[in-house]
């Protein structure tokens, strides 16, 4: 625990030490049970607390957001701007898309039909492995997808 406040004050100099900035703290741990998820969060906040005393916490709004992931043995700390009102950084509830997953069956029964018209050959427009192709010459040229040739023998 030592450790990740010592590296906080580091981390959170450039977004909290001054000015007025409302902040959350959010912690997720995934196969760890040993780091209490309102610990780390209360030690943090007392960080802020004490780099600037203007900082106060906002669940709702906050203008900084404190990332806190413990993954085994490794925790990740991060602070981003405007997540709430970014919606946690998803590219697609941004931009007005609904989720595919919402759909009703009949639709997505559609989708997959059109997805099975599009690919009558069951290969679609997958190339193989290596294509040969004549030039102008006549002669054979490699056009590769993914592989090298060389032009010598195998």
């Amino acid at each position: 625990m030592e450790a990740l406040i010592g590296i906080s004050y580091v981390v959170f100099e450039r977004y909290f030490k001054a000015g007025y900035n409302s902040f959350q703290i959010l912690f997720n741990s995934r196969y760890n049970s040993k780091i209490s998820g309102t610990e780390v969060i209360k030690e943090l906040a007392d960080v802020i607390g004490k780099m600037n005393p203007l900082n106060v916490v906002d669940l709702s709004n906050p203008t900084h957001t404190v990332l806190v992931e413990v993954v085994r043995n490794v925790i990740c700390l991060s602070v981003v701007k405007d997540y709430a009102k970014l919606k946690k950084y998803n590219l697609l509830a941004c931009a007005g898309i609904e989720d595919v997953t919402e759909k009703t069956p009949a639709a997505a029964e559609e989708m997959k039909s059109d997805v099975e018209e599009a690919d009558v050959g069951g290969q679609g427009d997958v190339p193989s492995e290596l294509e040969v192709a004549e030039d102008q010459d006549g002669e054979e040229d490699a056009m590769s997808t993914g592989l090298e040739y060389d032009g010598g023998d195998s």
